[in-house]
């Protein structure tokens, strides 16, 4: 049976299996020093963050992330102020994933064969599906990077 929210062509509904959007360390600071590392790592054990644990897609063990947001983020030449994200620890690899709280906040263009096109980004939507107003504002750690 076909939801009233859609119409009578729609197939299906993509999940893009990931709830909410992840920056490794190692995506996010390139080249970061033992010393910058435990810097950061004491900071945001010092503060009152909200922390979440994501299970691995890759059948790694479970992986804890931490809400922080960055003043600025550019993403395909599109700038978004004040962006929240998980911060995951890992220094080995470069990734970042972008989740459904993310992408439900925009609106979506996708055409057979095509890319899929995001376009109207709404912060405030994307702000409300956090799970808490208490992240980690990285611009505190500049000095030291």
């Amino acid at each position: 049976p076909t939801s009233k929210a859609y119409s009578d062509s729609t197939i299906g509904i993509i999940d893009t299996g990931a709830s909410n959007t992840v920056i490794s360390i190692k995506a996010l600071y390139k080249k970061i020093t033992d010393i910058q590392y435990y810097i950061l790592k004491d900071a945001i054990s010092q503060s009152n963050t909200f922390s979440k644990t994501f299970s691995s897609v890759r059948g790694k063990n479970d992986i804890n992330g931490v809400l922080c947001r960055l003043p600025e983020i550019v993403i395909n030449g599109y700038s978004i102020q004040d962006f929240p994200f998980y911060l995951i620890d890992d220094r080995e690899k470069a990734n970042a994933l972008i989740g459904y709280d993310f992408v439900s906040s925009c609106d979506l263009i996708q055409r057979k064969d095509g890319d899929m096109k995001f376009y109207n980004f709404d912060i405030n939507s994307m702000r409300s599906k956090m799970e808490s107003d208490n992240s980690f504002d990285l611009l505190s750690l500049q000095d030291e990077f």
